[in-house]
């Protein structure tokens, strides 16, 4: 029996993997996806320092801006001060031209394949400037590459 249930989840998660990346051989791996915003983060990692507490500067994706957040004072995992790559999970705002950027008045992000997983995150979705406290990196780096495209 739990033979037959460990290779359920292997197809289960073999199906899902083909589907978001048909060309088996190119599927990119969690540390090379990640990469990506991780990168454009590091750029910055030493700015804004007091004690602990870190403040990033917004990183630029598509028409939009994502405030990515990783310190002892940010809803993130592990919630202390460490290098950018070592976050499982960071705090997330997000900006258009006019400010703050609400999940659900927009188009664009409810077009997002994530969307679901990015609206568990939220905190204060109907306040005028809500977070996303604990959203995988994984998460962000797709939020960042779709913003990016649209």
């Amino acid at each position: 029996m739990q033979i037959a249930s460990e290779r359920m989840c292997y197809n289960l998660l073999y199906d899902y993997t083909t589907s978001r990346y048909p060309d088996k051989h190119n599927k990119p791996t969690t540390k090379t996806k990640t990469m990506i915003v991780i990168q454009e983060l590091k750029k910055q990692e030493s700015a804004n320092i007091n004690d602990d507490f870190r403040i990033l500067k917004a990183l630029k994706s598509g028409k939009y801006k994502m405030s990515i957040q990783g310190s002892t004072g940010h809803y993130c995992s592990p919630r202390v001060t460490l290098p950018i790559e070592d976050y499982d999970s960071m705090e997330l705002a997000l900006f258009n031209k006019n400010g703050w950027f609400h999940i659900t008045r927009s188009s664009v992000l409810r077009a997002f394949p994530r969307y679901n997983e990015l609206l568990e995150r939220a905190d204060g979705i109907n306040s005028p400037a809500p977070v996303f406290g604990y959203v995988s990196v994984d998460l962000i780096n797709d939020l960042y590459v779709y913003l990016n495209g649209a």
